[in-house]
């Protein structure tokens, strides 16, 4: 694989994920427990937790999106569509990416979560590239292509790139309601634990 274009495929997320821990700007860290006395409740606190990280996501997201556009842009190769789909997808899955880092600070209440979530980012990311160099090797193998092909499919990293998801995907709509759902599952999860956090003992 060509080095260079994985690192800087991953930088983007490992980049957003180090920002969002050391944001100081997250209300359940430890010396933000003073903060908590403006809101009614911790539903509350999670709301906007969750809205900053939305916030930090998108901003990111355009932020690498219009870099790519400076390098690539080409008129005549110019597919508005191609780009929305682009965005909506790398927004949803590095959100969903950042929900789950967010709950690994909450559950475990350690500052390490961050380091997993870039670690299995990566992995996936290689992994795919793996499966997909093997995809190429073993085309007369119809058995062994139809389960790297699945295989490439439960890989979530994928639909980060415009040509796996082409590949992967025969229902766009369909997968991102179910990244919603995991989504939405993943916030009821946390939503439940931060009921049961004693920010005091935190602190």
């Amino acid at each position: 694989f060509i080095a260079i274009q994985y690192i800087f495929s991953a930088l983007p997320i490992i980049c957003l994920s180090v920002t969002l821990r050391e944001r100081n700007n997250n209300v359940l860290t430890n010396n933000n427990i003073c903060r908590l006395v403006r809101y009614k409740n911790k539903k509350m606190v999670l709301l906007k937790e969750l809205k900053k990280i939305f916030i930090y996501v998108a901003v990111f997201q355009f932020i690498e999106s219009l870099t790519i556009a400076m390098f690539t842009f080409n008129l005549r190769g110019f597919d508005f569509t191609n780009i929305v789909v682009y965005c909506i997808l790398n927004i949803l899955i590095k959100y969903l990416f950042m929900i789950i880092q967010f709950a690994g600070e909450i559950y475990t209440s350690n500052s390490f979560s961050f380091i997993v979530t870039a670690v299995v980012y990566l992995c996936l990311m290689f992994g795919g590239w793996l499966v997909q160099e093997n995809i190429k090797k073993h085309q007369t193998e119809e058995l062994l292509v139809s389960v790297l092909e699945f295989v490439q499919k439960i890989n979530i990293v994928n639909y980060m790139s415009l040509e796996r998801v082409n590949l992967s995907i025969n229902q766009l709509c369909s997968f991102v309601l179910g990244i919603l759902l995991v989504i939405f599952l993943e916030m009821f999860s946390i939503r439940n634990k931060v009921k049961t956090i004693d920010v005091l003992e935190r602190g």
